[in-house]
């Protein structure tokens, strides 16, 4: 699925997401959503909470499973 990142300078053709921890994260950006293609790894949003962050990768599938081949990460 093509993916472009919640800044709009990233758009990828992703297989694989996940959530990580952002050490280097201020207040705004303390979890950080990654995508991987072909072992490159992508942020593609940051978020304040952990539960923000599900909320998009839940979305992300749900894209998956309605056959979208483009997501826009918010």
């Amino acid at each position: 699925m093509f993916v472009l990142s919640q800044n709009k300078e990233i758009l990828g053709d992703f297989s694989k997401f996940a959530i990580e921890k952002n050490i280097c994260g201020g207040k705004e950006a303390k979890f950080a959503l990654f995508g991987y293609t072909e072992g490159t790894a992508s942020i593609l949003g940051l978020y304040a909470d952990k539960k923000l962050a599900i909320v998009k990768i839940e979305k992300i599938l749900s894209a998956i499973e309605n056959n979208q081949t483009v997501y826009m990460v918010e």
